[in-house]
């Protein structure tokens, strides 16, 4: 039988972990026999994408970016080159066993998408790597209290909070798509399926609609940077790996840092690095590294500190850091947060709690039996946290084949 898979996605170049994790999907599924083909905006492409065996549709237009607001909120709300491109496509190519996967929409497809999928939305799967379907700012979070938020996108108590990081215009902006995004794809009359990235994340979408037998979860896949573990205990320096921005918490892991008097390495790149560098000139800053230098970078490190301000439903580098024996400080917020504390992986933190980040820090310093006790611990109890490559491959292909 033949078995076309069709997975969209904003960009086709990894900059973050949803587009590695669309790429990887790709190319695992060809490697298993999938016709696929990959639609994404005109642009850089990874290089793996394009040397493996899977035809790539792209859709000329703009990303919703800042720097541009007109544009941005024009085709940010809804995007009909877009939509028109998928549709046409839908109608040329789909067949009785074409099944579609949709990745990140929401900062080149909008809303507009989910009218293109409508007639195969029985056929497709959605995987849910943030909060942009619930929630206008996509994080579930109050940017002007630094604070996990708790409201429902788009009440009454969400319409009279200012919690855009820029103005209550650009809320205001948010809160219009958000009502379009609900015409266009109603959560509760949803006829595919939707993969959760973390159970956790349950709550805040059945809440929006989502029906509950249309969930499942299917944890993200890790790969360890060290085969062997890490041997932690020797090592002095804390590691900080991702987006150098306020959500993500550099600047919380800058400063904790500094007063612990820990070494720390920064290894990514944001709006943030350039105060950061200059108020911290102690740390070190790697800029974007690669799995080779993350390798290399992970063997010399003590600790992997995740200071996020948001509700992360995961950290890829939490889950590689761990499964290659390094003891991972987590902000509690996030969901793996309760798993690592309970295999004794590592610590938690309030991440709005200086004081308690720097305890954190202090706690291991110094603390070699501790560190090696972790480090143990991460290397041999962690690996419930994630999926392996295979069985995540193992766990799409299987829902793939139920909506057929």
């Amino acid at each position: 039988m033949n078995k076309p898979l069709v997975i969209l996605n904003d960009s086709g170049k990894p900059a973050g972990g949803a587009t590695k994790l669309a790429v990887d999907a790709a190319i695992g599924a060809a490697k298993r026999g999938w016709d696929v083909t990959y639609v994404t905006q005109v642009g850089d492409l990874s290089a793996e994408l394009t040397q493996a065996d899977i035809d790539v549709h792209t859709i000329d237009g703009a990303r919703v970016v800042r720097d541009r607001p007109r544009a941005a909120m024009r085709t940010g709300l809804w995007n009909s080159t877009a939509q028109s491109s998928v549709s046409e496509f839908i109608v040329a190519n789909d067949t009785p066993n074409t099944v579609y996967h949709l990745h990140n929409w929401a900062h080149f497809f909008s809303p507009a998408i989910f009218k293109a999928l409508r007639p195969v939305e029985a056929r497709t799967v959605l995987t849910i790597h943030d909060y942009f379907l619930v929630c206008g700012n996509g994080g579930q979070y109050d940017f002007k209290k630094n604070a996990v938020c708790k409201r429902v996108g788009n009440s009454m108590p969400c319409l009279l909070t200012q919690c855009d990081r820029q103005s209550y215009l650009h809320k205001a902006w948010r809160v219009a798509r958000q009502n379009i995004r609900g015409r266009a794809f109603p959560l509760q009359e949803f006829k595919g399926q939707a993969a959760l990235i973390h159970d956790r994340q349950r709550p805040f979408f059945e809440r929006a609609g989502f029906p509950p037998d249309r969930l499942r979860t299917i944890s993200n896949p890790v790969e360890p940077l060290s085969a062997h573990r890490v041997k932690a205990e020797k090592n002095r320096s804390a590691l900080y790996i991702g987006r150098l921005s306020v959500e993500k918490g550099a600047d919380i892991a800058a400063e904790a840092a500094q007063r612990a008097d820990m070494p720390i390495i920064f290894a990514g790149a944001g709006p943030m690095t350039k105060d950061l560098a200059s108020k911290y000139p102690n740390a070190e800053f790697a800029g974007f590294c690669d799995r080779a230098k993350l390798a290399k970078l992970i063997k010399k490190s003590r600790c992997l500190i995740m200071p996020s301000r948001l509700a992360e439903p995961f950290g890829l580098a939490a889950g590689e850091a761990l499964w290659s024996g390094l003891p991972v400080l987590i902000s509690r917020p996030a969901f793996l947060s309760s798993d690592i504390v309970s295999t004794q992986a590592g610590l938690d933190f309030d991440p709005m709690d200086l004081m308690s980040v720097e305890a954190a820090l202090r706690k291991i310093k110094d603390d070699d039996a501790l560190v090696a006790q972790m480090s143990h611990s991460a290397f041999s109890n962690t690996a419930f946290i994630a999926n392996t490559q295979t069985d995540w491959l193992d766990a799409y292909e299987t829902l793939y084949r139920s909506l057929l």
